[in-house]
């Protein structure tokens, strides 16, 4: 009787109530090199949820860690993220063996239509 409602009320805590990460947001700039992927989409997680709430009620931590992981050296922005040679090398020459052969396809379909055509004409 007593587990059930244990199980129950724990059960009530965990759907209803969220545990920010447990990295400190404050020295989110220091310890994001050192941080397992797993923390690190939690925080991003984390800070864009609180980005969903009015800005004018936010502490100034999480407003800097939102720029951070915006403009900083882990977000899209980053000035790292160079251009693949070699994987657009790639994806052209797979697109391009793609559509010729899809080219190759519909030239064949047309031949083969205008053959059946002067064959059923010879009928």
């Amino acid at each position: 009787m007593i587990r059930q409602s244990v199980v129950r009320l724990a059960g009530k805590r965990s759907l209803g109530t969220y545990q920010p990460p447990v990295v400190e947001i404050t020295n989110i700039k220091n310890s994001w090199p050192t941080l397992r992927p797993e923390v690190r989409d939690e925080i991003r997680e984390y800070v864009r949820w609180r980005m969903e709430e009015d800005w004018r009620h936010l502490p100034l931590e999480e407003i800097k860690a939102a720029y951070f992981l915006s403009y900083g050296p882990c977000g899209g922005r980053f000035k790292g993220n160079q251009w693949n040679v070699g994987y657009t090398g790639m994806r052209m020459a797979f697109n391009l063996v793609l559509f010729g052969g899809a080219a190759a396809a519909f030239y064949n379909w047309k031949q083969d239509k205008k053959l059946e055509e002067r064959l059923n004409g010879l009928v």
